[in-house]
């Protein structure tokens, strides 16, 4: 819903909402006035390959920060294919000390089609068993290899049962899987969906208790199918957003997940379930506690909006300090270089 209220923040924590807005203010450091504004958790991609942006984890997270977006699942799979463990190293190194939290899920199939491809790496289950322990790791990311799940493959089942064992989050990749062939890649433990492409399958998948992640990327059209089957079944409790593969150029023309907000809405999906899809859901998915909603015990990551149809966001939020202002970063993020080894990786 959308309520007035009083939003009291101590340090990187909501500590109070008061919806009688009448009362007195409690006594405050700062007042922050929203009269005629808005105020939303910031935005949580469920899904998404920062490689796939054309840019460094610092540069992206320049892009995405003044559209509001200040958490991603970063699957990290093109970079693990060419550098293997050093490539997610270095993932998790530069997204350290950023004003967002880029989450990693350790890439599932590197390579991804095992014996058709030469690629940089070939994971097996004892690169799980180091990763997945990872601070800011948050589990298993797309599990491409739907065939190997559904036939029993022994290298993509003893990935998954070191994830279960470790009680990860397990995300999905399953294109067209229907049938008894959808039950048996679920019953790997496997949650979410961001390949559903048909009206009937994702009602399918819905149904059979997967989430539904509406994938908004540059090579993508599905979302008005997807929205056709959520208002056939009439419930979105299990859709989240993600831009997966969306270059730096399509965000800078059509926004991140602001843009995917708009173009839901667009499609028919009511403006505050778009909302909650592109913030507190993703948590759910994922069980990321204390994220993704304005309540108390949260962490205090906010968008201050002067329109929500359009999703026009005036300031950003992280942890409670102000990381943007009318579209711009208030402070300039030092971009890394760390990545100077992982030049010169292509052999032909």
């Amino acid at each position: 819903e959308w309520a007035l209220a009083h939003v009291y923040i101590y340090k990187k924590w909501i500590s109070h909402v008061e919806y009688d807005v009448d009362k007195p203010l409690m006594k405050c450091k700062n007042i922050i006035d929203g009269n005629n504004l808005f105020l939303c958790p910031s935005f949580v991609d469920a899904h998404t390959h920062i490689e796939s942006s054309l840019l460094t984890p610092a540069n992206y997270a320049k892009l995405v920060i003044p559209h509001g977006t200040l958490t991603i699942l970063e699957d990290a799979h093109e970079v693990a294919n060419v550098a293997g463990e050093k490539g997610l190293g270095y993932m998790l190194s530069s997204a350290k000390d950023l004003p967002m939290r880029q989450l990693l899920t350790v890439p599932s199939c590197v390579p991804s089609v095992p014996n058709y491809e030469n690629s940089g790496a070939n994971f097996d289950y004892r690169i799980y068993e180091k990763f997945l322990d990872e601070k800011n790791v948050i589990g298993l990311g797309e599990v491409m290899d739907y065939e190997g799940v559904i036939n029993n493959d022994e290298r993509i089942g003893k990935i998954l049962e070191t994830a279960r064992r470790k009680n990860c989050y397990i995300q999905g990749h399953a294109p067209l899987v229907t049938g008894n062939r959808l039950s048996a890649y679920l019953c790997a433990n496997i949650k979410s969906d961001h390949e559903a492409r048909q009206v009937e399958e994702v009602v399918e998948k819905y149904r059979q208790g997967m989430w539904i992640d509406i994938r908004d990327a540059n090579t993508n059209h599905n979302m008005p199918k997807i929205i056709q089957a959520l208002k056939k079944i009439g419930n979105y409790e299990r859709v989240s957003f993600s831009s997966d593969d969306r270059r730096s150029d399509v965000i800078q023309k059509k926004g991140h997940l602001d843009g995917i907000i708009r173009h839901a809405y667009s499609c028919g999906m009511p403006l505050t379930e778009a909302y909650i899809s592109a913030s507190y859901r993703p948590c759910l998915e994922a069980n990321i506690n204390n994220l993704g909603a304005i309540a108390p015990g949260y962490v205090a990551d906010l968008n201050v909006l002067d329109d929500i149809e359009s999703v026009n966001i005036k300031s950003v939020y992280f942890e409670g300090q102000c990381v943007s202002k009318d579209g711009k970063l208030v402070s300039m993020l030092s971009v890394d270089s760390s990545g100077n080894d992982l030049r010169d990786t292509i052999h032909v």
